[in-house]
């Protein structure tokens, strides 16, 4: 099942960075300033499209405590390469059809890191019915609660099980404002 959504990240343009880098550098350096000024100048007429994908990864880490009290995460990436592959088929598609260049710009996606990234980790302490399932509770009483400990809550990313696949900050802010009307009614 390959599910993603393209998300258009807007960014400056580059000349206007690089005219920015230029006027910051003019006191100090009015060598480096006049590498920036051409750098603007060349830069122009150009523009950057930054695309930022979502999707259903394979979700197949595990993050285990040891006997030492130690985290180990245990995680195959590969394991969702058919996903990445169809994200940059998308990406090549869009560069030729905007007869453009396509340039992977993250270095901990080039080899030999091969390394994706995510602003939003999520499945660190996910919610469920029970400590057998997960970390904090998902029941609506006592949502984000820690199992065992009961004045310690969790009302972040890491309570979702995987990638919901779209943008998740606003699932991520509703549950953390229902765990804050329990925790809130408890008091």
């Amino acid at each position: 099942f390959l599910s993603f959504v393209l998300q258009e990240v807007s960014i400056p343009p580059f000349w206007a960075m690089f005219q920015w880098f230029a006027d910051w550098s003019k006191p100090q350096n009015p060598l480096l300033a006049s590498f920036w000024h051409k750098l603007a100048k060349e830069q122009k007429d150009s523009f950057v499209n930054v695309f930022a994908y979502v999707g259903f990864d394979r979700a197949t880490g595990r993050l285990h405590i040891d006997e030492k009290g130690e985290f180990n995460l245990h995680w195959r990436p590969g394991d969702s390469d058919p996903l990445y592959q169809a994200m940059r088929k998308k990406t090549v598609m869009i560069k030729e059809a905007a007869q453009g260049i396509y340039s992977s710009a993250l270095p901990t996606w080039w080899r030999p890191f091969r390394r994706n990234f995510s602003f939003h980790p999520l499945g660190g302490a996910r919610m469920a019915l029970s400590p057998r399932e997960g970390v904090v509770s998902g029941q609506v009483e006592t949502l984000g609660q820690l199992f065992h400990y009961e004045n310690c809550w969790v009302v972040d990313g890491s309570i979702l099980p995987g990638s919901l696949g779209a943008n998740p900050a606003l699932t991520i802010a509703a549950l953390a404002e229902k765990a804050a009307k329990s925790l809130l009614g408890k008091l």
